[in-house]
């Protein structure tokens, strides 16, 4: 038990040593926290991360409504030629590759007699270069950013290195991915752009290395990979601010009719039920049911209404909290079969919604709300 006890304390030690020699690379490391930058939360005015396959735009906004984030992401796709086994660009389907013989014909001979010889007019520049390559589609997409959105733009207020790397010239750029940069981290502040190049990653713990006015430093994953990732780990997915217990009521308009229902006992899950406002302290199994699957309903994506077409409107929603209301209105392509989308003021955009869900919802309401 001694000798296992042992050798296990042996391979941690050796294991960190690893690590650290990893992330060290032959470099002075000081290892105090060093801000790459001063600013404060209301200083920032955007954060950018450019690469040459994706752009993505943080900024900060306000409307009547009060403060938001607005995120912006390009996302670029460059076409590739698929080549046959010998290098050459494939040929287009039914075509023979350019040289090569159709069947039943006999190859030239490969040196052309005097009369064959083409003239200079004719021969081709051999200053030619290969054909342009195809320009790159771009796929953009807007959207509010969710609470880590948030997080984010407090941690870039500033943004903090894990520490400085001291580097005495012995280690090349490429040991920190920083020969050919993946890209730049932007910060706008104040009216100045504050740019800083993306290295490479850490082995283990996938932190990245920086270069910001000549000097290296390395910046927790943490602060980075949100940003990097802002399609999926920034989007706000819900239609309004509110988690289900802190809703006090819900008005629903349909064909002409509004009803109101509220929620009792909120403060107490084990206890709270919705009803109609009409009758309050009847538990109303129907409304219940109905209430749990539109609390329930979340976007699928934001899109470009002027790429939509037009919608028919099916029926419109008000969310009640402690601290104001949202209204959604929620839409259907034409056809009994269309995709939902939705309107809010909480995701300022046309929105796709989640199709079964909504779709669901939308066939219960003539009981919910049925006609006088």
């Amino acid at each position: 038990m001694k000798q296992v006890a042992t050798l296990s304390v042996a391979l941690v030690a050796a294991l960190v040593g690893s690590y650290l020699a990893w992330t060290d690379d032959g470099e002075t490391v000081d290892a105090t926290e060093v801000p790459l930058y001063s600013a404060t939360e209301a200083e920032l005015e955007q954060i950018r991360w450019n690469t040459k396959t994706k752009d993505i735009i943080v900024s900060k906004r306000s409307d009547d409504r009060g403060d938001y984030w607005w995120i912006e992401t390009i996302e670029r796709v460059v076409p590739s030629t698929p080549e046959t086994p010998d290098g050459h660009p494939e040929a287009p389907e039914g075509e023979k590759p350019e040289g090569e013989p159709v069947d039943g014909e006999t190859p030239e001979s490969e040196e052309p007699t005097l009369e064959e010889e083409p003239s200079l007019e004719e021969e081709p520049s051999l200053e030619e270069g290969p054909a342009e390559p195809a320009e790159p589609t771009e796929k953009r997409v807007a959207f509010v950013g969710s609470e880590q959105a948030a997080e984010l733009w407090a941690d870039y207020a500033p943004l903090v290195a894990m520490r400085e790397l001291r580097t005495d010239g012995s280690v090349s750029d490429a040991t920190f991915g920083l020969e050919e940069p993946e890209g730049t981290l932007e910060i706008l502040r104040r009216g100045q752009t504050i740019t800083m190049e993306i290295g490479g990653e850490t082995y283990g713990s996938k932190d990245r290395y920086v270069r910001h006015n000549g000097k290296i430093y390395l910046v927790d994953d943490g602060d980075l990979r949100p940003l990097q990732y802002a399609s999926t780990r920034l989007v706000e997915r819900g239609l309004y601010p509110y988690g289900s217990s802190a809703i006090a009521s819900i008005s629903v308009t349909y064909d002409g009719r509004t009803e109101q229902f509220v929620q009792q006992n909120r403060d107490d899950k084990g206890k709270a039920y919705w009803a109609r406002s009409a009758t309050p302290e009847e538990q109303d199994d129907t409304v219940e049911t109905w209430v749990g699957k539109l609390t329930k309903l979340r976007l699928r994506s934001y899109v470009d209404a002027d790429e939509v077409g037009p919608l028919e409107p099916l029926f419109a929603f008000q969310v009640q909290g402690d601290d104001g209301s949202w209204p959604v209105e929620v839409l259907r392509a034409p056809g009994p079969t269309g995709t939902f989308y939705a309107r809010s003021a909480f995701n300022r955009s046309l929105v796709e919604l989640t199709g079964s869900v909504a779709k669901n919802i939308a066939d219960d309401l003539p009981e919910v709300l049925p006609a006088e």
